[in-house]
């Protein structure tokens, strides 16, 4: 993680430049139904 952060200008124009529209880092990590919290619930 400290290279990363290191090197983040270097791996966010990488990632931009093959065609990544949006480059973020989930520092949360994959969960099982995370995305569905951003989901409007009538």
């Amino acid at each position: 993680m400290p290279r990363l952060l290191e090197m983040r200008e270097e791996v966010f124009e990488a990632l931009k430049g093959i065609g990544f529209p949006v480059v973020s880092l989930d520092l949360e990590g994959l969960k099982r139904g995370k995305m569905e919290r951003f989901l409007e619930v009538e």
